[in-house]
């Protein structure tokens, strides 16, 4: 059982890995702002369905049945909560006096 444990938590581990390498790709290859630009909900809704499944499986991952190496999975976490932060900041708040992109 523990060895089906550690296969399932290396395939989370790898998917969450993979989920944030699109989230960078998406923003260092300006595709994102490409699809901004048709749509700013689509945008937006991709960099927060990413994130949050990112958050979700960093938090799977710290579960304490959960025998993974410690030291990835706080980094997974970290960079799930900074991804959810950039989101947050680059389509919900206002920046030097321009409006946000995605007002309520």
């Amino acid at each position: 059982m523990l060895k089906s444990d550690g296969t399932k938590n290396n395939k989370i581990a790898i998917l969450t890995g993979l989920l944030q390498g699109i989230y960078l790709l998406l923003f260092f290859t300006e595709l994102i702002g490409k699809i901004g630009q048709i749509n700013i909900y689509i945008a937006f809704g991709i960099c927060a369905i990413i994130s949050i499944i990112c958050f979700l499986l960093s938090i799977w991952l710290l579960l304490p049945f959960s025998k993974f190496k410690h030291g990835i999975k706080y980094l997974f976490i970290f960079f799930a909560v900074i991804q959810i932060f950039l989101t947050i900041f680059i389509y919900l708040f206002p920046e030097a006096g321009i409006p946000a992109p995605i007002q309520f």
